[in-house]
């Protein structure tokens, strides 16, 4: 009895010792995938660190600053490195050729990336962004297939560490299986210890394989107790750790995934757009435009990135707006600034402004940045509500209003260098016989040509205006003399006289003219108006066709007409 104990004891010693082994194994791979999956976590987190920069077109653009980015992406490679070489070592004492090759290849395109990643941010400060471009091109893909060897590597170190696992239980129940036979052979003491032992080491066991399988089942909320044996307590704890950095690593990408959505949303978002989106650096050159820019301009990006705002507009408002706008940047922002561009075909575009500072880290101003709103239409809106409040509708002309804003710069010009101006007051003969022949739409007609040859026939800062109706009023400014009066209105008459032809139709229209000067006809517009006028009733009384200059004793004639 006593040797079948001794055998047994000796058979269960050699089984927990293999167990120990296995054991001990399975740690050492256990460490290996803990090691490579945060490898792994620090390549994405390098991975992301890439992915900020921003592909707009055909150009890689960088938000932000290039000595952040790479030292960032430096950083995760560096911890991707260490890993690596911590898990080839471990690799090494193992004893095992292929990983260490694995791992050799690994580590070798990890230095590679790095490496890259300064290459881009190198290119980009050099101003070479086609180089830019296609290295960034070269080196997202070729961190993704970095991952994906990563995640590989630590899968098998996985399933090495399923298959210890297995050959673990395997020497806990052989182990358990000699308990058996020597409870059945020998003394109550043997059976009690070997209960003893097995509470000891298989419950413990099955607990950890219970844990293993609930994380390979998804479930990262798992952890295996961490009591009994020294070897069952350091596997429990590598479990443990293990799975804490699968679900750190977990978290991190679904944050990393919401980045990058959030992201791709703020990208889209800024590229359809219809307002204007900018940046520029502290030398005012823009560093940043969306798309909305090619359209308002008509220029490609790539045409108005590196080139200063002052680029797409005149000298004289260019001079302005770095004064201006410097100024209001000073107290903090900038909004409501109105300037206008010129496009690429030379239209003028009138745009809004709003700007605020670009800040770096550190809270140093490195430029400006903001939006800008087309108001081209609105403008020509406003321009046109104008031009309609100040011109007649038939004929273009400057109507009443306009004529008399005139007609007092003039007065106020005329005072101040001792000239004279001229009102003359003009009322086309037989008119209303034209609109009953042939209707209003041929007088209209009439009406326009009678304004365009009007306008010809005087100076360039004289003014032609519609009174209403077939009456027109005349703007002389700096006279020296009343034979330049003369010469004007000569012409005009001489010219009224030739037939007139509309529509087909022939028309003999002539013009009786009144005229008014200032200072001896009077002092303020409404009256030079008033004595042109009557001097024109005065032309109409004498025969029509001809015209007179204001005599005071027009007005007492016209008196003497109200007076009962």
């Amino acid at each position: 009895m006593v040797v079948i104990l001794v055998a047994v004891a000796a058979g269960f010693a050699w089984q927990v010792s293999e167990h120990r082994s296995t054991t001990a194994a399975l740690q050492e791979h256990a460490e290996i995938t803990f090691l490579l999956l945060d490898a792994q976590a620090s390549a994405e987190s390098a991975a992301a660190a890439v992915q900020r920069y921003v592909i707009v077109g055909d150009e890689v653009i960088i938000p932000g600053n290039d000595d952040i980015l790479l030292p960032l992406i430096d950083e995760n490679v560096t911890t991707v490195i260490d890993d690596l070489t911590q898990a080839l070592v471990l690799e090494g004492a193992q004893g095992d050729k292929e990983g260490v090759a694995v791992l050799t290849e690994i580590l070798a395109e990890a230095t590679a990336l790095v490496q890259g990643a300064a290459q881009i941010i190198v290119l980009r400060q050099a101003g070479n962004m086609e180089a830019v471009t296609a290295a960034f091109n070269e080196i997202v893909p070729a961190f993704r297939e970095f991952e994906s060897k990563l995640n590989e590597a630590a899968e098998n170190e996985r399933a090495e560490a399923s298959a210890l696992r297995a050959e673990a239980d395997r020497a806990g129940a052989f182990a358990l299986w000699v308990l058996v036979i020597s409870a059945g052979a020998g003394a109550i003491l043997a059976v009690t210890g070997a209960a003893l032992i097995a509470r000891s080491i298989i419950k413990p066991l099955s607990r950890v394989e219970a844990t293993a399988i609930a994380v390979a089942g998804g479930d990262l909320q798992a952890r295996s107790p961490e009591s009994g044996p020294d070897e069952l307590v350091r596997l429990s704890r590598s479990i443990n750790s293990m799975t804490e950095s699968l679900l750190d690593a977990s978290k991190r990408r679904e944050l990393e995934e919401a980045l990058r959505e959030s992201e791709a949303l703020h990208r889209d978002l800024v590229e359809t757009s219809q307002d204007l989106i900018w940046r520029c650096d502290a030398e005012g050159r823009f560093i940043f435009l969306n798309k909305a820019w090619e359209t308002t301009h008509g220029y490609r990006l790539e045409e108005m990135l590196g080139r200063p705002f002052t680029d797409f507009t005149t000298p004289e408002i260019a001079k302005r707006d770095m004064e201006k706008f410097g100024r209001l940047m000073a107290d903090g922002s900038v909004t409501g600034y109105e300037t206008t561009h010129v496009s690429k075909s030379g239209k003028e575009i009138h745009l809004v402004f709003n700007a605020i500072p670009l800040l770096e880290s550190d809270g140093r101003q490195i430029g400006t940045q903001g939006t800008a709103h087309d108001v081209t239409e609105r403008k020509r809106a406003e321009q046109t509500i104008r031009h309609m409040a100040y011109h007649d509708a038939l004929t273009d002309l400057p109507n009443r209003t306009l004529f008399t804003d005139r007609l007092n710069v003039a007065l106020a010009n005329a005072r101040r260098a001792g000239q004279m101006v001229a009102v003359l007051y003009l009322d086309l003969d037989r008119f209303k016989a034209v609109n009953d022949t042939v209707g209003h739409g041929l007088g209209d007609q009439l009406l326009r040509r009678v304004a365009e040859r009007l306008a010809s026939l005087v100076r360039d800062g004289d003014t032609v205006a519609r009174a209403g109706g077939d009456e027109f009023t005349l703007l002389l400014p700096n006279l020296t003399k009343t034979e330049d009066v003369v010469d004007v209105v000569t012409r005009l008459t001489e010219t009224f006289r030739k037939p007139w032809t509309v529509g087909g139709h022939e028309f003999r229209v002539t013009a009786s003219t009144g005229i008014a000067v200032y200072p001896d006809d009077g002092d303020d517009a409404d009256t030079l108006v008033k004595n042109a006028d009557m001097a024109m009733y005065r032309a109409k009384d004498l025969g029509r066709d001809n015209y007179q200059f204001y005599a005071t004793e027009m007005s007492a004639e016209v008196s003497e007409r109200v007076d009962p």
